[in-house]
C-alpha cells in the first residue's frame, strides 16, 4: 500500500506533468491532473493521520468532513471545500457532469473551459498550502503559460497573453 511519501512523490509528479501539459488545449486533461494531484496529497494526510489506504471517494468525504468529530485525518473547513470543489470540476472534465443548475438551452452547460482551470489551480493550491503547513514540506513552483490567472503561491502565471 502506498504511504505518505508515495502518495507525495505522485501528486509532484503529477504537478510536473501538469506544467508540461500546459498548453492552451485539452483544459478538461488539465482539470483532471490538478484533481489527481488533490487526491494524492489528500491520501498522503489520510494515509499519515489515520493508517487508512484505498478509499472510496465516499468514505475519503467522510473522512475529511470537519464536522466528523470522530474522523482523525478531518481537515479545516476551507481544504474541505476546495477537496469537494476540485472532485466536481474533475467529474464534469471527465464526464461532462455540471453539478450547478443546469441551462437547458445551452450546449456547453457540461464542457469544461478556461475558467474551470483556473478555479482548479486555486484550490489546488489551498491544498498544497495545508500539506505544507500541516507536514513541512514544500513544493516547486509550477509556471503555467496558457492562461491568465491572479498569481497563487505555487502557480506563476508566465502567460504571454495579456
Amino acid at each position: 500500500m502506498a504511504n505518505f511519501n508515495s502518495h507525495l512523490s505522485q501528486a509532484k509528479r503529477n504537478l510536473k506533468f501538469l506544467g508540461e501539459i500546459d498548453t492552451g488545449k485539452s483544459v478538461d486533461w488539465k482539470v483532471t491532473v490538478a484533481f489527481y494531484t488533490a487526491l494524492h496529497l489528500i491520501n498522503a494526510h489520510v494515509a499519515i493521520s489515520a493508517n487508512l489506504h484505498y478509499i472510496t471517494h465516499r468514505d475519503l468525504d467522510l473522512f475529511l468532513n470537519p464536522n466528523n468529530k470522530m474522523s482523525l485525518c478531518k481537515v479545516d473547513d476551507d481544504t474541505f471545500v476546495n477537496y469537494k470543489t476540485l472532485l466536481n470540476l474533475s467529474r464534469r472534465s471527465r464526464y461532462l457532469l455540471n453539478d450547478g443548475t443546469p441551462h437547458l438551452d445551452s450546449e456547453s452547460e457540461h464542457l469544461t473551459f478556461e475558467k474551470h482551470y483556473k478555479k482548479a489551480l486555486k484550490n489546488l493550491n489551498h491544498i498544497m498550502e495545508f500539506m505544507t503547513n500541516k507536514y513541512d514540506n514544500e513544493f516547486n513552483v509550477t509556471e503555467i503559460t496558457s492562461i491568465n490567472f491572479e498569481e497563487l503561491k505555487y502557480f506563476k502565471n508566465i502567460s504571454v497573453n495579456v
